[in-house]
């Protein structure tokens, strides 16, 4: 199922869901960010035709494509196949990954890790 979300296995033992295509997708513009965000043209939208707010089912991927593994929650690996489909499904990632990074989200990482809600 493409709507699963790879770096919210728990399961240290699951390989990645090779199930999940990693390949370029067909892209379309974010509203209000035309022209300097996209996001795949098969990504859910809600009724008014908007993709879904992002909140956990962005965010938690993102910050853990971020720290790195987590101890229980991600493995390495996992990340990286994460990582590479988040990549495909919106070309911006990398940029934010390495824009959180630069931002010092790596010196809060034992906080936020500590922080973090469904533990």
């Amino acid at each position: 199922d493409a709507s699963r979300d790879p770096a919210s296995i728990s399961n240290l033992e699951a390989q990645p869901d090779r199930s999940l295509v990693l390949a370029p997708r067909l892209q379309r513009d974010v509203p209000g960010f035309e022209g300097s965000l996209t996001v795949c043209r098969d990504w859910p939208q809600t009724k008014k035709g908007q993709p879904p707010g992002a909140q956990s089912g962005v965010f938690n991927p993102l910050v853990a494509c971020v720290l790195g593994p987590i101890d229980g929650h991600a493995t390495k690996e996992q990340l990286e196949f994460a990582a590479a489909w988040w990549a495909y499904a919106m070309p911006a990632w990398p940029r934010w990954v390495e824009r959180l990074r630069a931002a010092g989200a790596m010196a809060r990482r034992d906080q936020l890790i500590a922080n973090a809600k469904g533990k």
